[in-house]
């Protein structure tokens, strides 16, 4: 019960905190989505476990 209590409670503050939406693409520059690209393909290469291993599409 205490953990759905601080779910909630984090959610309300983030929420009542100004939590901005993303900018749109047309303001985001080439540099900047490559950048973001190369950013997300690291993450998933270092954490998703035995990502090597996976059977690639022939």
């Amino acid at each position: 019960m205490i953990k759905i209590i601080t779910f909630f409670s984090l959610f309300t503050i983030a929420s009542l905190s100004g939590y901005s939406q993303p900018p749109d693409s047309s303001s985001i520059t080439p540099t900047e989505k490559v950048y973001g690209l190369s950013k997300f393909w690291s993450e998933v290469n270092y954490n998703f476990a035995f990502y090597d291993k996976l059977n690639k599409a022939q």
